[in-house]
């Protein structure tokens, strides 16, 4: 959180299994405190409840892991003021 509020970077990658704060947490937390950053979530979670809730909490666009060359276009298409969903929802 610290690094994403003074950096404020266009973009922020998150998984949502991680230590400390889970990343749904965490997009919740950043879209709040940084509007202006868009949330990538890249995830090996499929379940549609995951998808959902990770839009809900400020999640611009989501990526299944190992998918580099949709993680690209999803983060050209969020830079460009759209929602990436995954294909699988």
């Amino acid at each position: 959180m610290e690094t994403v509020e003074k950096l404020r970077p266009d973009v922020v990658l998150l998984d949502i299994s991680m230590p400390v704060m889970d990343g749904l947490e965490a997009a919740e937390r950043i879209s709040k405190a940084v509007p202006e950053v868009k949330v990538i979530f890249v995830s090996s979670h499929t379940e549609p409840e995951y998808v959902e809730e990770a839009f809900r909490r400020g999640g611009r666009g989501y990526v299944l892991k190992g998918r580099i060359g949709e993680l690209y276009h999803a983060i050209r298409k969020v830079l460009s003021g759209q929602i990436h969903r995954p294909d699988f929802c």
